[in-house]
Protein backbone atom coordinates (compact mmCIF):
# COMPACT_ATOMS: atom_id res chain seq x y z
CA UNK A 1 0.00 0.00 0.00
CA UNK A 2 0.93 3.50 -0.54
CA UNK A 3 1.28 6.39 2.40
CA UNK A 4 -2.22 7.55 1.49
CA UNK A 5 -3.86 3.97 1.47
CA UNK A 6 -1.74 3.09 4.99
CA UNK A 7 -2.83 6.20 6.37
CA UNK A 8 -6.51 5.55 5.56
CA UNK A 9 -6.52 2.12 6.62
CA UNK A 10 -4.60 3.80 10.51
CA UNK A 11 -8.04 6.51 10.14
CA UNK A 12 -10.53 3.68 9.49
CA UNK A 13 -9.42 1.68 12.75
CA UNK A 14 -8.49 4.36 14.58
CA UNK A 15 -11.53 3.73 17.23
CA UNK A 16 -9.30 0.56 18.10
CA UNK A 17 -5.73 1.67 18.75
CA UNK A 18 -4.23 1.26 21.59
CA UNK A 19 -0.43 2.16 22.60
CA UNK A 20 1.66 -1.19 22.79
CA UNK A 21 4.11 0.49 25.47
CA UNK A 22 1.21 1.14 28.59
CA UNK A 23 3.54 0.81 31.35
CA UNK A 24 5.79 3.96 30.82
CA UNK A 25 2.35 5.89 31.24
CA UNK A 26 1.28 4.09 34.09
CA UNK A 27 1.13 6.43 37.72
CA UNK A 28 0.42 9.68 35.58
CA UNK A 29 -2.00 11.73 35.16
CA UNK A 30 -2.73 13.78 31.52
CA UNK A 31 -5.05 16.99 32.29
CA UNK A 32 -5.79 17.16 28.73
CA UNK A 33 -7.24 21.13 27.60
CA UNK A 34 -9.87 21.22 24.32
CA UNK A 35 -10.22 24.21 22.82
CA UNK A 36 -10.10 26.11 19.29
CA UNK A 37 -7.14 27.20 18.23
CA UNK A 38 -6.36 31.08 20.05
CA UNK A 39 -8.30 30.05 23.23
CA UNK A 40 -5.64 30.76 25.84
CA UNK A 41 -4.55 27.01 26.85
CA UNK A 42 -1.26 27.94 26.66
CA UNK A 43 -1.87 30.56 29.52
CA UNK A 44 -4.25 28.79 31.97
CA UNK A 45 -1.44 25.90 31.24
CA UNK A 46 1.52 28.11 32.73
CA UNK A 47 -1.39 29.29 35.12
CA UNK A 48 -1.28 25.99 36.69
CA UNK A 49 2.51 24.88 36.68
CA UNK A 50 2.71 28.47 38.88
CA UNK A 51 -0.11 27.53 41.19
CA UNK A 52 0.94 23.74 40.89
CA UNK A 53 3.13 23.99 44.51
CA UNK A 54 0.31 25.38 46.36
CA UNK A 55 -1.68 22.06 45.86
CA UNK A 56 0.90 19.57 46.66
CA UNK A 57 1.90 18.51 43.07
CA UNK A 58 5.62 18.68 42.63
CA UNK A 59 5.71 16.32 39.04
CA UNK A 60 3.87 18.86 36.32
CA UNK A 61 4.96 19.60 33.13
CA UNK A 62 3.83 20.29 29.35
CA UNK A 63 3.44 17.27 27.59
CA UNK A 64 5.66 16.92 24.08
CA UNK A 65 4.30 16.94 20.58
CA UNK A 66 5.60 15.49 17.76
CA UNK A 67 4.48 15.90 14.00
CA UNK A 68 4.66 16.41 10.56
CA UNK A 69 4.27 19.91 10.28
CA UNK A 70 7.28 22.43 9.61
CA UNK A 71 8.89 23.83 12.89
CA UNK A 72 7.23 27.43 13.18
CA UNK A 73 9.68 29.81 15.06
CA UNK A 74 8.39 29.95 18.95
CA UNK A 75 7.68 25.87 18.85
CA UNK A 76 8.66 24.89 22.70
CA UNK A 77 11.76 22.72 22.78
CA UNK A 78 9.91 19.31 23.51
CA UNK A 79 8.29 20.02 20.20
CA UNK A 80 10.02 17.49 17.11
CA UNK A 81 8.21 18.51 14.35
CA UNK A 82 9.49 18.08 10.36
CA UNK A 83 8.79 14.14 11.28
CA UNK A 84 8.84 12.58 7.79
CA UNK A 85 5.16 11.40 6.94
CA UNK A 86 6.21 8.02 6.56
CA UNK A 87 8.07 7.83 9.93
CA UNK A 88 4.76 9.35 11.46
CA UNK A 89 2.58 6.26 10.12
CA UNK A 90 4.97 3.69 10.84
CA UNK A 91 5.32 5.03 14.42
CA UNK A 92 1.53 4.60 14.75
CA UNK A 93 1.20 1.11 12.85
CA UNK A 94 3.70 -0.08 15.28
CA UNK A 95 1.68 1.39 17.83
CA UNK A 96 4.24 3.80 19.38
CA UNK A 97 2.41 7.29 20.45
CA UNK A 98 -0.20 7.11 23.42
CA UNK A 99 -2.31 8.77 20.85
CA UNK A 100 -2.31 10.37 17.36
CA UNK A 101 -4.38 13.03 15.42
CA UNK A 102 -5.07 13.49 11.66
CA UNK A 103 -5.64 17.29 11.56
CA UNK A 104 -8.39 19.18 8.52
CA UNK A 105 -4.82 20.22 7.41
CA UNK A 106 -3.63 16.87 6.24
CA UNK A 107 -0.32 16.75 8.91
CA UNK A 108 0.24 14.09 11.72
CA UNK A 109 0.89 15.03 15.05
CA UNK A 110 1.90 12.50 17.66
CA UNK A 111 2.65 12.13 21.25
CA UNK A 112 4.53 9.14 22.78
CA UNK A 113 4.69 7.52 25.91
CA UNK A 114 8.37 9.54 26.27
CA UNK A 115 6.39 12.80 25.45
CA UNK A 116 4.69 12.57 29.29
CA UNK A 117 7.62 12.98 31.45
CA UNK A 118 5.96 13.74 34.90
CA UNK A 119 3.53 12.57 37.04
CA UNK A 120 0.84 15.03 36.35
CA UNK A 121 0.91 16.04 32.13
CA UNK A 122 -0.89 19.13 30.82
CA UNK A 123 -1.52 18.98 26.79
CA UNK A 124 -3.23 20.58 24.52
CA UNK A 125 -5.21 18.22 22.12
CA UNK A 126 -8.34 17.38 20.04
CA UNK A 127 -11.87 15.97 21.92
CA UNK A 128 -11.16 12.93 19.34
CA UNK A 129 -8.08 11.66 21.01
CA UNK A 130 -9.53 11.83 24.38
CA UNK A 131 -10.99 7.96 24.50
CA UNK A 132 -7.66 6.98 23.31
CA UNK A 133 -6.18 8.33 25.40
CA UNK A 134 -8.39 6.54 28.11
CA UNK A 135 -6.67 3.32 26.66
CA UNK A 136 -2.87 4.09 26.84
CA UNK A 137 -2.86 2.83 30.34
CA UNK A 138 -2.55 6.04 32.23
CA UNK A 139 -4.03 6.71 35.97
CA UNK A 140 -6.14 9.55 35.16
CA UNK A 141 -7.61 11.59 32.15
CA UNK A 142 -8.57 14.65 33.23
CA UNK A 143 -10.82 16.53 30.21
CA UNK A 144 -10.83 20.65 30.48
CA UNK A 145 -12.92 22.37 27.68
CA UNK A 146 -11.67 25.52 27.66
CA UNK A 147 -13.87 28.83 25.59
CA UNK A 148 -13.49 32.62 25.72
CA UNK A 149 -15.49 35.86 25.11
CA UNK A 150 -15.39 35.75 20.73
CA UNK A 151 -14.11 39.20 20.23
CA UNK A 152 -10.90 38.18 22.45
CA UNK A 153 -10.92 34.84 20.46
CA UNK A 154 -11.18 36.90 16.89
CA UNK A 155 -8.34 39.17 17.51
CA UNK A 156 -6.34 36.61 18.69
CA UNK A 157 -6.83 34.13 16.27
CA UNK A 158 -5.73 36.66 13.56
CA UNK A 159 -2.36 36.03 13.71
CA UNK A 160 -3.07 31.85 12.93
CA UNK A 161 -5.32 32.90 9.63
CA UNK A 162 -3.57 35.89 7.70
CA UNK A 163 0.18 36.15 6.61
CA UNK A 164 2.44 37.60 8.84
CA UNK A 165 3.01 40.10 5.73
CA UNK A 166 -0.11 41.24 5.57
CA UNK A 167 -1.71 40.88 8.95
CA UNK A 168 -1.43 44.58 9.57
CA UNK A 169 -3.40 45.71 6.22
CA UNK A 170 -6.97 46.46 6.01
CA UNK A 171 -9.17 43.38 7.16
CA UNK A 172 -10.11 43.22 3.06
CA UNK A 173 -6.43 43.48 2.11
CA UNK A 174 -5.41 40.42 3.87
CA UNK A 175 -4.12 36.76 2.69
CA UNK A 176 -4.94 33.69 4.75
CA UNK A 177 -2.23 31.36 5.86
CA UNK A 178 -2.92 28.15 3.64
CA UNK A 179 -3.56 26.27 6.65
CA UNK A 180 -6.53 29.11 8.01
CA UNK A 181 -9.74 26.92 6.95
CA UNK A 182 -8.37 24.13 8.51
CA UNK A 183 -7.93 25.46 11.69
CA UNK A 184 -11.60 26.89 11.60
CA UNK A 185 -13.14 23.54 10.79
CA UNK A 186 -11.13 22.20 13.68
CA UNK A 187 -12.54 24.94 15.77
CA UNK A 188 -16.29 23.93 14.62
CA UNK A 189 -16.02 20.10 15.11
CA UNK A 190 -14.09 21.05 18.53
CA UNK A 191 -17.03 23.53 19.69
CA UNK A 192 -19.78 21.52 18.55
CA UNK A 193 -18.31 18.63 20.87
CA UNK A 194 -18.48 21.14 23.76
CA UNK A 195 -21.82 21.99 23.31
CA UNK A 196 -23.33 17.98 22.95
CA UNK A 197 -21.30 16.79 26.01
CA UNK A 198 -21.56 17.91 29.99
CA UNK A 199 -19.07 15.10 31.46
CA UNK A 200 -15.55 17.80 31.13
CA UNK A 201 -14.84 20.72 33.29
CA UNK A 202 -16.05 23.66 31.34
CA UNK A 203 -13.91 26.53 31.82
CA UNK A 204 -14.68 30.74 30.31
CA UNK A 205 -11.41 31.55 30.38
CA UNK A 206 -11.88 35.76 31.37
CA UNK A 207 -9.43 38.57 31.50
CA UNK A 208 -7.47 38.94 34.70
CA UNK A 209 -5.30 37.86 37.06
CA UNK A 210 -7.71 36.71 39.54
CA UNK A 211 -9.63 34.91 36.90
CA UNK A 212 -6.94 33.05 35.80
CA UNK A 213 -6.13 32.04 39.23
CA UNK A 214 -9.42 30.51 40.13
CA UNK A 215 -9.57 29.04 36.40
CA UNK A 216 -5.86 27.33 37.36
CA UNK A 217 -6.88 26.07 41.25
CA UNK A 218 -10.07 24.60 39.83
CA UNK A 219 -8.47 23.07 36.91
CA UNK A 220 -5.61 21.30 39.67
CA UNK A 221 -8.39 20.52 42.00
CA UNK A 222 -9.50 17.98 39.12
CA UNK A 223 -6.81 16.99 38.55
CA UNK A 224 -6.14 15.93 42.37
CA UNK A 225 -9.70 14.31 42.63
CA UNK A 226 -10.95 16.99 44.87
CA UNK A 227 -13.59 18.42 42.82
CA UNK A 228 -15.78 16.60 40.71
CA UNK A 229 -18.36 19.44 39.45
CA UNK A 230 -18.12 20.04 35.81
CA UNK A 231 -18.18 23.99 36.05
CA UNK A 232 -16.59 26.19 38.11
CA UNK A 233 -20.13 27.65 39.68
CA UNK A 234 -23.90 28.40 38.12
CA UNK A 235 -22.93 31.49 35.99
CA UNK A 236 -19.25 30.35 34.79
CA UNK A 237 -21.66 27.45 33.19
CA UNK A 238 -24.03 30.15 31.85
CA UNK A 239 -21.08 32.21 30.48
CA UNK A 240 -19.19 28.95 28.63
CA UNK A 241 -22.18 28.04 27.04
CA UNK A 242 -23.13 31.92 26.01
CA UNK A 243 -19.32 31.76 24.99
CA UNK A 244 -19.39 29.02 23.03
CA UNK A 245 -22.45 29.75 20.90
CA UNK A 246 -20.86 33.00 19.74
CA UNK A 247 -17.38 31.36 19.13
CA UNK A 248 -19.52 28.65 16.79
CA UNK A 249 -21.25 31.04 15.10
CA UNK A 250 -18.12 33.62 14.37
CA UNK A 251 -16.22 30.71 13.34
CA UNK A 252 -18.93 29.28 10.83
CA UNK A 253 -18.88 33.20 9.35
CA UNK A 254 -15.10 33.06 9.22
CA UNK A 255 -14.82 29.53 7.50
CA UNK A 256 -17.45 31.02 4.70
CA UNK A 257 -15.42 34.13 4.46
CA UNK A 258 -12.49 31.80 3.75
CA UNK A 259 -14.17 29.88 1.85
CA UNK A 260 -15.25 32.78 -0.91
CA UNK A 261 -11.65 34.55 -0.97
CA UNK A 262 -9.77 31.03 -1.63
CA UNK A 263 -12.71 30.70 -4.47
CA UNK A 264 -11.57 34.36 -5.78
Amino acid sequence: MDLQQRLDQLTTDRNNYECKDKERNRGKHVIALLGASAVGKSTIIGACKERAFDWGIESIAEAGTTGTRAPRPGDPSNYNMGVPREEAIDMIEQGEPANWSLMPTGEIYLTLPSDFPAQYNFMACLPDSIPMLKRAGFDKIHSIYVVTEVDAWVDQLASRLYTADTISLPEEERQYRPDALGRVEEAISSLEYAMSTCSILKISNTPGEEALTKTADAILATAKGLSVVYAINTSQLDMFEKNAREMYSRAIDIAYKIRVATQK
